[in-house]
């Protein structure tokens, strides 16, 4: 008779034949996981045992030639290892600066939860003692809740390949310890002295900036849909932009490798933005100067490479505030559209493109500027 294999670990490769008795066909039997040891069936499909047991042996070569090249890592992984393999998986379609981010995030959490330790060992109550030790090392809220978004994705990443059963970085575990979204309300608008800054950038920018910030500025544009622009989607003859699902190619990392994306809207809705009559003649200004790119992008940085927010740095350093970004611009867009420009609240919906109203209306900021304009007013 067929013996079993006294380990889990070894249970993992070598499993056991199993004959259920009801109907007599041949299983293998074995443990995906040896720190939390379930055991899984695969039945071999037959009633002979020699056959069985030729099918059971040529398993287990299959399961030792997959552990081999890397194609079945063990479920009981150590969490270095995870995030070695994650990290090289991540590496084949993101840019340079953002694997590094991701690397040292997870090198954070790997040097308190311990590199060595299984990947299963990792807990939501490790989680909230890493947090309280990096709140005490005088890292703020924010990059501490950022640290754990990227170890949700990672983590994430590793049930996709079979190492996880769930997520202790999912929200259901950690949503107590977050820190609340801010509301939209607190969120403010250029005031005219920073849009005068911005719309004229200092000579020392980079001259694409004033068009980009003009752009976002008169249109309302989200910087993602800014920054797939293509130069077909500007139509000047008929005063339009299109905002539409494209596949394009994009530059990535120092050495600007190529990779291709499918990219849709946020409200997954194509939409056609006007080009205003302030806009327009920064637009032509812009079309005579630009160059074409082999990613054929309408706008793109200092460095030739796709915009995006990473641009908050010129608007903190131009404007010298630090709570202002690139997505300001589409506040205050919004705002001055309905309080100083007149427009109907639909037709900014549709503009922007919000799906609900109320969306839009969240957006709204009274200025220090509107206030003294209104009461610059005579009533009749």
């Amino acid at each position: 008779m067929l013996t079993a294999v006294a380990t889990l670990d070894d249970m993992r490769t070598s499993g056991r034949l199993w004959k259920r008795p009801d109907n007599g066909v041949w299983y293998v039997w074995y443990y995906e996981d040896p720190f939390h040891p379930t055991p899984k069936k695969k039945t071999l499909g037959t009633r002979d045992e020699q056959v069985a047991e030729y099918r059971f042996h040529r398993w287990k070569q299959e399961r030792l030639e997959e552990e081999k090249l890397g194609l079945r890592p063990r479920r009981g992984i150590t969490y270095g290892g995870a995030v070695h393999e994650y990290l090289k998986d991540f590496a084949e379609g993101n840019k340079e600066a953002s694997v590094n981010r991701y690397r040292v995030c997870l090198e954070n959490v790997g040097e308190y939860i311990g590199n060595d330790l299984p990947l299963s060992a990792l807990s939501a109550e490790r989680l909230r003692k890493y947090r309280h030790i990096r709140r005490q090392e005088d890292i703020s809220r924010t990059t501490v809740d950022f640290e754990i978004g990227i170890l949700r994705t990672f983590l994430n990443w590793c049930i996709a390949a079979d190492w996880l059963d769930d997520n202790v970085a999912d929200y259901k575990h950690i949503k107590p310890l977050l820190k609340k979204r801010q509301k939209q309300s607190n969120r403010r608008i250029f005031t005219d002295d920073e849009l005068e800054l911005l719309l004229n950038p200092p000579e020392s920018e980079y001259w694409q900036l004033k068009y980009q910030f003009a752009t976002l500025y008169y249109t309302g544009m989200r910087i993602a849909e800014l920054g797939h622009l293509q130069a077909k989607d500007i139509n000047l003859a008929k005063r339009e932009i299109r905002i539409r699902e494209k596949t394009l190619r994009i530059p990535f990392g120092k050495q600007k490798l190529t990779k291709t994306v499918s990219w849709s809207p946020k409200s997954h809705e194509a939409r056609v933005v006007p080009i205003e009559q302030r806009l327009e003649p920064v637009l032509r200004e812009f079309h005579e100067k630009r160059e074409e790119n082999i990613w054929q992008l309408y706008f793109v940085t200092s460095t030739g490479v796709q915009v995006t927010d990473h641009l908050s740095r010129r608007v903190k350093a131009i404007t010298g505030k630090d709570d202002v970004s690139l997505h300001t611009f589409r506040h205050t867009h919004i705002s001055h559209a309905l309080n100083r420009w007149g427009r109907n609240a639909t037709v900014v919906q549709q503009w922007v493109g919000h799906k609900d109203l109320n969306t839009t209306q969240q957006y709204i900021h009274v200025s220090r500027e509107d206030l003294h304009r209104e009461a610059g007013k005579v009533g009749g």
